[in-house]
């Protein structure tokens, strides 16, 4: 059926425990605003999440708990309809939302947590009939991602096989590693559709650092969790002699990381100072003032953050654990193959030697290397390939 000459866009919920206005959770949140901006021409979005920031106890200001808002951000043409739930003492609410709508996709950001229980009730009660099930791990099987809480994770695999969950759905890969991730949990059977993140526009900010040789300006941004491995820049720090500076920024996700982190922070001959956190709109600006951000990450399924900072002619150096190869390939930064901290001084090193020319090469390059990544790819026919 037709409505005034135009076909009726399919209607996608999705499912994830943050979304706008939150920002701490991180990337997860960028990349689905990211991709209801890309595609909110073709698709009728509608979100259902909770009503709160990561670590927060105080519900956003303004949204009415519990029921549908209308809400826009930036980028967006039109309002999408978010359902802010109060928390999860009361899955029925959250059900009845999803119920009331009847969407032909349902579209599951993560895999574990209480989201990803939600899920497990959504297919034992039948609640799921009718409407395609569509799953992104979001780098939540990358081998780094499972050795965080081993044993809870584990579990929540065992049982989400034993209710056969991955049986008439369709799995979400952002690369080709998730794809071998998916595969190597579940079989070779699965029906997995492979969509790159989509990343925010290239800005006209760019990075226009002074740099001389012996002087150098690192950020580090991303959650301060177990999994990002501040521990082993800070480790690496302590090798470096000459006095560089190293500014972080994040939120606080594990107050006893942190604290192990701050015990590291101690007695260094380095300026390292805790920045705390800033909105996702300040974050390409914010990295046009450092030489380089440095994340010795024990997995990434995209990087936000990695591919904010190439955005603005801002090298990275980072681990191996991303989908972004060497980049010292492409003069677009240092990739470390390893967590030993005297390999990630060793870079920061090299870094240090740079002079304004050697280091404005490696500006042109991770600038070029992020354009590159957004000329290349098709996502909108990636993703109505997804939904399809």
């Amino acid at each position: 059926m037709k409505e005034t000459g135009i076909e009726p866009r399919m209607e996608v919920v999705i499912l994830y425990e943050y979304f706008y206005p939150g920002f701490k959770a991180g990337g997860p949140i960028q990349s689905l605003i990211n991709l209801i901006i890309e595609l909110e021409s073709d698709y009728q979005f509608k979100v259902i999440t909770t009503a709160y920031d990561l670590n927060d106890a105080t519900p956003y200001p303004g949204v009415i708990l519990d029921s549908w808002n209308e809400i826009s951000f930036h980028g967006l043409q039109n309002p999408i309809q978010v359902f802010y739930s109060s928390g999860f003492s009361n899955y029925r609410k959250i059900f009845r939302a999803l119920f009331s709508i009847r969407a032909q996709i349902v579209y599951c950001n993560g895999m574990f947590g209480r989201w990803g229980f939600i899920l497990l009730l959504l297919k034992k009660i039948g609640l799921l009939r009718g409407a395609k099930l569509i799953v992104s791990p979001r780098g939540m099987l990358q081998a780094g991602a499972l050795s965080i809480k081993k044993k809870k994770k584990k579990i929540f695999l065992a049982l989400f096989k034993l209710i056969a969950l991955q049986k008439d759905m369709r799995w979400h890969a952002t690369d080709e590693q998730e794809k071998q991730d998916i595969k190597r949990e579940f079989g070779n059977k699965e029906d997995i559709i492979v969509a790159t993140n989509i990343p925010k526009p290239i800005t006209s900010a760019r990075n226009n650092q002074l740099k001389t040789t012996g002087q150098l300006k690192l950020v580090f941004l991303s959650l301060l969790t177990e999994k990002k491995n501040l521990h082993v820049l800070l480790e690496a720090f302590a090798i470096v002699n000459a006095p560089i500076c190293l500014h972080i920024y994040g939120p606080i996700k594990d107050e006893n990381y942190w604290l192990k982190c701050q015990r590291l922070m101690e007695g260094q001959v380095h300026e390292i100072v805790y920045k705390g956190s800033i909105m996702p709109k300040q974050v390409q600006a914010t990295f046009t003032e450092y030489h380089a951000l440095v994340l010795p990450t024990k997995g990434e399924n995209f990087g936000h953050a990695i591919y904010e900072s190439l955005s603005v002619g801002t090298p990275v150096i980072v681990s191996s654990f991303t989908p972004w190869g060497r980049l010292q390939d492409c003069q677009a930064g240092i990739t470390v193959d390893t967590f030993n901290p005297e390999d990630w001084a060793e870079a920061i090193r090299a870094f240090v030697k740079l002079n304004q020319e050697e280091y404005s090469a490696y500006s042109k390059g991770a600038y070029n290397l992020a354009k590159d990544y957004v000329f290349k790819n098709d996502f909108k026919a990636q993703y109505k390939n997804l939904f399809s």
